[in-house]
């Protein structure tokens, strides 16, 4: 694979763009490297100069959001703050809410989440920290 364009496109990336991408990519290069070849595609189907306006608008339609989540971390957020607010809850309830099978939940949001500060777990349960409460008052 030619890497060309990268040089061509990261060109036009000032210090402030490349970290606001940063911050979206759970400081993960290949996480990073992967959203840049989706920006990338994004802008050749909508040629527009690159600001950090039209990155934001770019990560809306993909549906990522801050710290790198995306679409099933943040459903998973949103259906244990409208069912259970900041209440504990099981993780076979969650995984029933869902509708994922539990290993799926366990694998692939919880460590993620855990890791970022979102969630908490405890005895009784999964519990919603204010870091989650407040993204989650933020996004919609």
């Amino acid at each position: 694979m030619s890497y060309w364009w990268f040089f061509l496109f990261h060109q036009e990336f000032s210090t402030k763009l490349k970290t606001f991408l940063a911050s979206y990519s759970s400081n993960n290069p290949r996480t990073a490297v992967k959203l840049f070849h989706r920006i990338y595609d994004y802008f050749l189907a909508t040629p527009q100069p690159v600001s950090l306006n039209f990155l934001q608008e770019i990560l809306t339609n993909l549906q990522i959001y801050q710290d790198g989540l995306e679409w099933g971390e943040v459903n998973y957020l949103k259906q244990i703050y409208l069912l259970f607010q900041t209440q504990p809850v099981w993780l076979n309830t969650l995984s029933q809410v869902l509708s994922e099978p539990l290993l799926t939940v366990t694998n692939n949001f919880e460590p993620f989440l855990l890791k970022k500060g979102y969630l908490l777990k405890t005895s009784r349960g999964r519990v919603l920290t204010n870091k989650a409460v407040e993204f989650l008052k933020n996004i919609t």
